[in-house]
């Protein structure tokens, strides 16, 4: 059974990459907005720090697992400033994506405003080849491991006017391709530009009960694959308190839940489920939030 998932990952991951070099896809996409557009690496004026952590297809061994980190604060003269590490494991690669975010901020209006920013970075793409089982007794010369360091660069703008936000970005601009000769082998990774827009609203559903209701999309754009959406909802109370929902394009659907613990720390949880035949058996995706608010 285990070699059934192990072919069925295989062959996901080999068409996706006949298509395009994908990159990191979550669905607490509202919380971790600075992976996608520098733009909004300081958007509250405060100092925050997020860790998320997804399990793609649960059922699967080896299956995509995606880490990520963001920290960002006001520094002051309308200037946010942050990092952002994504890091994504599966089977047996490995991609990791350090950034340090800049934005500026121009008032537009008394309650609009517009970011610009700016992210460099660099991509550390591995392969672990000598995680692979063979059936020969002599190993395979071909199953190198191989180590890269891709550099890039990103642009995002950000725009908010008092509870309506838009926001497009390009986290990394650069169409790098990098190939590495060693002892006669040739290796090639590729990364495509992907760009993301956001845009939501909070509207307020009932002002003695502390009730808002915030719908938000988020669309993804890259060459070679299809485009996809998603359409979430999400229903708070008295601020500390959330549920909701997510459709995508592709047929998943997910459940949000966020817990504000005290004046400080934030946790959330996604479980994501995809009708597609195709993944019947490979399980469902978890996510797991955690947010400190300085």
């Amino acid at each position: 059974m285990k070699k059934i998932y192990f072919i069925a990952l295989l062959m996901i991951i080999v068409s996706l990459d006949a298509k395009a070099q994908q990159e990191s896809l979550i669905t607490q996409y509202n919380s971790q907005m600075a992976l996608f557009n520098p733009a909004a690496v300081s958007l509250n004026g405060s100092r925050t720090m997020s860790l998320l952590h997804r399990r793609q297809w649960a059922n699967v061994p080896m299956s995509p697992i995606t880490t990520s980190f963001t920290y960002g604060y006001d520094a002051g003269k309308n200037v946010g400033l942050g990092m952002s590490i994504i890091m994504d494991k599966v089977f047996v690669t490995q991609s990791t994506f350090v950034s340090i975010d800049y934005s500026y901020r121009l008032q537009l209006e008394d309650n609009a405003f517009l970011y610009f920013g700016v992210k460099a970075g660099a991509n550390f793409y591995a392969i672990n080849a000598g995680g692979l089982n063979t059936y020969n007794l002599v190993a395979d010369p071909s199953l190198n491991t191989t180590d890269l360091i891709l550099p890039n660069i990103g642009f995002g703008a950000h725009y908010t006017k008092g509870d309506f936000y838009f926001s497009v970005g390009v986290p990394r601009v650069l169409d790098t391709k990098q190939t590495k000769t060693e002892n006669g082998l040739v290796s090639v990774v590729t990364d495509k530009p992907h760009l993301y827009s956001a845009m939501g609203y909070e509207f307020l559903v009932s002002k003695a009960q502390d009730i808002y209701l915030r719908p938000s999309v988020f669309t993804r754009i890259v060459t070679g694959a299809p485009m996809t959406t998603d359409f979430n909802t999400m229903v708070s109370f008295n601020r500390s308190f959330e549920i909701g929902a997510t459709y995508r394009t592709n047929n998943a659907f997910a459940a949000l839940l966020n817990l504000k613990l005290d004046d400080h720390f934030t946790t959330g949880w996604v479980y994501e489920v995809n009708s597609q035949s195709q993944y019947t058996n490979v399980g469902n995706s978890l996510e797991v939030l955690l947010m400190y608010q300085f």
